[in-house]
C-alpha cells in the first residue's frame, strides 16, 4: 500500500463516506441544503463495502457499526456487534497506565491521514451547509 500498511476497515469506511458526500453534491449540483438532502435520503447503493441507504434523519439504514477494542497485544479486534466479532469484548478495560500502547488508536499513518482528510470534508461539509 501507498503507506507502508495494508487497507483497513478506517480507510474503507472514509473512503465511502467522502464518495457519498461527492456524490450527493455532484447530483444535487448545488449548496443548497434541502436539495442535498433530499439526494442523500434517496441513496441507495451498495459498494465495496456494503450497502448505503438513508432515512429522513440521515441515518444509514444499511449498515452498523463496528465497535473496536485494543487486544492485549494492542491489535484492533472488533468486540461488536456479535455476528463480526473477531474477539471477545475485554471488560473491565486496563486502567490507563497499565496499557502497553504507545502509539494511540491509530497505529498506521494511512489511519492518521484518512481522519484527517474525513475531519476537513465533514468541516467543509457542515461549513457550505450552516453558511
Amino acid at each position: 500500500a501507498l503507506y507502508g500498511d495494508e487497507p483497513n476497515y478506517s480507510g474503507m469506511i472514509g473512503y465511502a463516506e467522502g464518495y457519498i458526500i461527492q456524490h450527493a453534491f455532484e447530483t444535487a449540483n448545488s449548496f443548497d441544503v434541502d436539495e442535498i438532502q433530499e439526494v442523500i435520503n434517496s441513496i441507495d447503493i451498495t459498494g465495496f463495502c456494503g450497502e448505503f441507504e438513508f432515512d429522513r434523519y440521515g441515518q444509514n439504514l444499511g449498515r452498523s457499526g463496528l465497535t473496536h477494542q485494543l487486544d492485549e497485544n494492542s491489535v484492533s479486534q472488533i468486540v461488536a456487534p456479535l455476528f463480526a466479532a473477531t474477539t471477545q469484548f475485554i471488560y473491565p478495560a486496563p486502567k490507563w497506565d497499565e496499557r502497553e500502547t504507545t502509539y494511540g488508536w491509530y497505529k498506521y499513518n494511512s489511519e492518521r491521514i484518512i481522519l484527517l482528510l474525513v475531519s476537513v470534508v465533514v468541516l467543509i461539509t457542515l461549513g457550505l451547509i450552516l453558511w
